[in-house]
């Protein structure tokens, strides 16, 4: 063949071809232009997955799904608001529910519907209908499993529960020093109470059983005062001289005294404080005098009130004092200082006691 004839042949099929796609674009320019003409817009609807292409002159979503019988329930998900605006080439999508078996913590299963396409998603779902319960996939299930219609569902139930409950704050207690007691007296400043808190718990729950317990606040409503004991740092005032018992003829003899009696008695020690005489305590003796060393309590049946005594130990002292614990042959030896009574050695202790003339 000629080249002639070669070049001849190759601007035929390149005519042809030109001729072809010049057809092609007028036709497509007069269908979008008639289209345009006749509001007509082409779109798609894709039910549970399957598609179906759609031309229409509606204007909106709802008057063309009403038009083609297409119902949407309330259950339905579908992708566009039933007022919006029908476009070209616009995709609507619409998921219908189905069924799922699901069993909570081993029990019967219960149809479920939902539109969802995993198990995780499922979970989601039944949380939002009941915030209080939470759930989980069994073991060595996992959660991005597919859900397929009429498929069964094993979960586990996760439940939290809140309380309250009540501690006390034990108050703590403070030693001061005193200087207005004397050393080994204490006294009570500020009496102490515990304060209380009131603290929020959670205990969680998996499949039914306690898995843990735990704090998430706590509120103290009450306040503890703290108790406040003051130890006495006062030198105690030396306490008169003591005769020994070897003394006791002589030193009767010497004062001019005489006695008519000697009586054996257990010996107790006490002060005017409230620690010894009680709360109400004043000072002052049964027989109204003075409650100060040199004073002895005594049961006035075995020792009128007024007796002048002298006891082994202790000295010279007048019966003028009477007290509850006092009975028969007892005898309670004043001092002036609680420091003194505790360390005076008379502690239900034998003495004898000489009833002076």
């Amino acid at each position: 063949m000629s080249k002639y004839l070669c070049n001849t042949s190759q601007h035929l099929r390149a005519l042809v071809v030109a001729i072809i796609a010049f057809t092609f674009m007028a036709l497509c320019s007069g269908s979008t232009a008639k289209a345009a003409e006749t509001g007509v817009k082409g779109l798609r609807v894709i039910i549970d997955g399957q598609s179906t292409y759609y031309e229409t002159t509606d204007k909106t979503v709802g008057e063309f799904l009403a038009g083609e019988n297409i119902t949407v329930s309330e259950e339905d998900i579908i992708n566009v608001d039933m007022d919006a605006e029908i476009t070209s080439s616009m995709r609507i999508v619409i998921d219908t529910p189905f069924e799922v078996l699901v069993s909570v913590d081993g029990g019967e299963y219960k149809s479920v519907e939902t539109n969802e396409d995993t198990i995780g998603k499922l979970i989601v779902q039944l949380r939002n209908d009941d915030e209080d319960t939470d759930y989980r996939t069994t073991e060595g299930v996992s959660s991005s499993t597919k859900l397929e219609p009429g498929m069964t569902v094993d979960l586990v139930s996760v439940t939290a529960k809140t309380f309250t409950k009540t501690e006390t704050i034990p108050y703590e207690t403070r030693t001061v020093d005193s200087d207005e007691y004397y050393i080994g007296e204490t006294h009570i400043a500020q009496e102490g109470s515990d304060g209380e808190k009131v603290i929020t718990m959670k205990s969680v729950y998996v499949g039914g059983e306690l898995t843990e317990t735990y704090s998430i606040d706590s509120n103290v409503v009450k306040l503890p005062v703290e108790k406040i004991v003051e130890n006495g740092t006062k030198k105690p005032e030396p306490e008169p001289e003591i005769k020994a018992e070897t003394d006791v003829i002589d030193a009767v003899s010497d004062k001019g005294f005489s006695y008519s009696s000697v009586i054996t008695m257990s010996a107790t020690a006490y002060c005017p404080c409230s620690a010894c005489c009680g709360s109400n305590s004043n000072g002052i003796t049964a027989s109204g005098i003075k409650a100060c060393y040199g004073v002895a309590a005594v049961d006035k049946r075995v020792i009128p009130l007024g007796t002048k005594l002298y006891v082994e130990g202790y000295g010279y002292c007048i019966a003028a004092d009477t007290g509850s614990a006092i009975k028969g042959n007892r005898i309670d030896l004043c001092y002036n200082t609680h420091y003194s009574a505790l360390h005076s050695g008379y502690g239900h202790t034998p003495v004898k006691v000489y009833i002076l003339d």
